[in-house]
């Protein structure tokens, strides 16, 4: 049993934070994807304004990245 608690322990302690990316950018996009998965965060990026309502919410982010001359 105390193997057990060690374990889920270690899985909170690792939680992965959750990143909303609005940017229409595919070059920002995609440097931002690649860079920030290195650092182990789970992107999902919305190019299309009128998306980011109805994604954020299924999302659920912990952190919004936004483009603010979209």
């Amino acid at each position: 049993k105390r193997l057990e608690l060690k374990k889920r322990k270690r899985c909170a302690a690792a939680m992965i934070y959750k990143i909303f990316l609005v940017e229409d950018d595919p070059t920002i996009v995609s440097v931002l994807d690649r860079q920030l998965a290195q650092w182990d965060y789970l992107v999902h990026s919305v190019e299309a304004f009128d998306a980011v309502m109805e994604e954020f919410t299924a999302f659920e982010p912990h952190l919004v990245l936004l483009d603010v001359s979209l």
